[in-house]
């Protein structure tokens, strides 16, 4: 990751990401496939204002986050990992887009005011959460991060 982070920097993003796919065809999906987002439409009620600010939790590399940010008005998106978020603000410069809000941070303890989103996204976090905190159970630490999620998490 490091190593495509500075070739982004000398290369460009796309030229950078073109000579990925040469050497690891398989990384274009992940990277890439805009079918992970295909549940955003559901998120929306035409009875009431749902769509103004969102968290993407353990986002990765951006691919949901970018996708979220044509729908809210605001994006925040939780990663832990230094290079991920490195790629994710290399990837947004790219798109051209300027309302997500990269935010380094453990998703056990959220940096948010109670009921503050319309919509938190946790997708592939749930199964590792229970990993996070070897000091009690798998169960325990994933429910805890569900109360979490739901006390940032407006009506």
């Amino acid at each position: 990751m490091r190593k495509l982070i500075k070739e982004i920097d000398s290369l460009g993003y796309n030229e950078s990401l073109k000579r990925l796919y040469l050497k690891e065809p398989y990384l274009k999906s992940y990277i890439e496939d805009k079918r992970r987002g295909d549940w955003i439409c559901h998120c929306f009620s035409s009875r009431n204002n749902n769509n103004r600010r969102c968290l993407d939790i353990g986002s990765g590399l951006g691919n949901l986050s970018e996708m979220l940010s044509h729908y809210y008005e605001e994006v925040y998106s939780l990663e832990a990992v230094p290079e991920r978020i490195e790629f994710q603000k290399r990837r947004f410069k790219n798109s051209n887009v300027s309302n997500i809000t990269i935010v380094r941070g453990n998703a056990l303890e959220l940096p948010f005011p109670d009921d503050y989103f319309d919509l938190v996204v946790c997708n592939g976090v749930l199964e590792s959460v229970g990993t996070m905190n070897t000091a009690r159970s798998p169960r325990e630490v994933q429910l805890s991060f569900l109360r979490e999620v739901r006390r940032v998490l407006s009506d």
